[in-house]
């Protein structure tokens, strides 16, 4: 096995929410380290938080955060029919 960058809490991520509108966010958790299966490494899933882009969430301290869990890594979302609510490293 080839080594493999994993995240780590403080990084920023590009996501993808689960209604498909992309985003800048931080890591708040990792679960694990990654793991391979058939000669394919899988990078462990993350814990997130990003500025909302709905206008109606905002409050006196600015616009709110929203939090995406268990999201999985971009790669792990091959055959999906529509790749939604993955994790990517900034490039």
């Amino acid at each position: 096995m080839t080594e493999q960058r994993i995240p780590s809490v403080g990084d920023s991520v590009k996501i993808v929410n689960e209604t498909y509108e992309e985003h800048d966010a931080l890591v708040v958790a990792v679960h694990g380290v990654g793991y391979e299966v058939n000669g394919k490494f899988n990078l462990p899933s993350i814990n997130c938080v990003y500025v909302s882009s709905d206008k109606t969430k905002h409050d006196p301290y600015g616009q709110q955060l929203e939090r995406l869990s268990s999201c999985v890594h971009f790669a792990q979302t091959e055959g999906m029919p529509k790749r939604g609510r993955y994790w990517d490293f900034v490039q």
